[in-house]
């Protein structure tokens, strides 16, 4: 496979810690193997019956070939897959061809877009990759507000970002990522938990008195 892919690290870790220790080890390989076989960009894949058009994040997978590669059993895989979908990290279509899954937040966690509809050249220094993803997206996204750079970085999609930036200046967001951070509060989804706590103006002195119920701070 030509090219790689460059993951963001928070909202992967993100997912991974969701689940229970005994399973984390085996989350992780999968996730990674499902991210690095989705689709970068929009193209037509060979299956061993003909050629299907998938769009970007999209992949053909069988439960029998990912169990083989990542050590695991085809009940297993089925089990991911199921609780995956069952919060939204995936869309999953069975065809006579093998599955088609959707990473659903694709956006999320893999950085950088095709240019001019093509994809980069696999042949270009990592690091040189890595800079001309960093400086696109910064062009992209960045309207100067630090704000919107610091949730970018916590993973936030860039819509939502820009939306944010618009009704919370840049110190009232850095609150709402350091609470989110702190492991005494228990943010358990971060990437659903900040915009909410920005829109709705959440208080975040827990000294002042805590207006938080349990789902409030474990918003999925």
């Amino acid at each position: 496979m030509a090219g790689h892919v460059s993951i963001r690290r928070r909202p992967f870790y993100d997912l991974v810690n969701s689940f229970p220790k005994r399973q984390r080890l085996l989350i992780r390989a999968f996730w990674t193997e499902i991210l690095f076989r989705a689709n970068y960009m929009d193209k037509a894949v060979p299956t061993s019956r003909d050629v299907i058009m998938l769009r970007r994040g999209q992949l053909v997978m069988g439960r029998d070939e990912m169990a083989l590669e990542i050590g695991c059993t085809p009940r297993q895989i089925r089990t991911l897959l199921d609780t995956l979908s069952t919060i939204g990290e995936l869309v999953v279509k069975s065809t006579n061809r093998g599955s088609v899954v959707t990473v659903c937040k694709y956006e999320i966690y893999v950085a950088g877009r095709p240019r001019n509809g093509q994809q980069r050249p696999g042949s270009r220094p990592g690091a040189d990759h890595s800079k001309e993803e960093q400086e696109e997206e910064e062009q992209q996204h960045d309207d100067g507000s630090p704000g919107i750079k610091v949730l970018l970085n916590e993973g936030i999609d860039p819509q939502t970002a820009k939306e944010l930036g618009e009704v919370a200046d840049t110190a009232r967001i850095k609150k709402v990522v350091a609470y989110s951070r702190d492991p005494r509060n228990r943010v358990r989804n971060p990437i659903a938990w900040i915009p909410k706590a920005i829109r709705e103006n959440w208080t975040l002195d827990t000294r002042a008195g805590s207006t938080y119920k349990p789902s409030d701070r474990d918003a999925a």
